[in-house]
């Protein structure tokens, strides 16, 4: 298999373990949301990547983080809604779910 198929490959499955607090991170109806990132196929953490909380149905920004050494991520002062949540790394595609 290619080098480039093969990223490509690790992209698709790429997953992301997202774990909601149900605790509001203020008194105002915010949340946080923190989770880690890892490749799916090698199980590694990825360092760096950026995980961003778009709006439904319009894809507007509403904040992102970057993952750490371990692939950890907090998304702070969220408000209540329905969120997509995009990871992008380099050298793979950007995943959405």
């Amino acid at each position: 298999m290619s080098r480039v198929l093969r990223r490509a490959v690790t992209a698709c499955a790429l997953t992301v373990t997202v774990l909601l607090s149900a605790i509001p991170a203020h008194a105002q109806d915010r949340f946080e949301v923190t989770g880690i990132v890892r490749d799916s196929v090698a199980g590694t953490a990825l360092t760096g990547a950026m995980v961003v909380a778009l709006t439904r149905p319009d894809s507007l920004l509403t904040t992102f983080a970057t993952t750490g050494e371990d692939g950890t991520f907090t998304l702070r002062r969220l408000p209540a809604g329905a969120y997509i949540l995009q990871v992008t790394a380099v050298g793979l595609a950007p995943f959405r779910r």
